[in-house]
């Protein structure tokens, strides 16, 4: 999961794959019961409304 957050608020990481690690994140926290605080402020809101299109 720490990886996932880490790609996701990674402002070195290009937008798709920050996108991609975002939608992980989302998918994964109700799965594996992990409690993970996302710093919105750290992710852009192009990043966060390609995340949201992603299947």
């Amino acid at each position: 999961m720490k990886f996932f957050k880490d790609c996701a608020e990674g402002s070195e990481v290009v937008r798709p794959i920050r996108a991609v690690c975002l939608k992980k994140v989302y998918k994964l926290i109700p799965k594996w019961k992990i409690a993970t605080v996302i710093s919105h402020e750290k992710i852009p809101e192009n990043v966060s409304a390609l995340a949201f299109k992603l299947l």
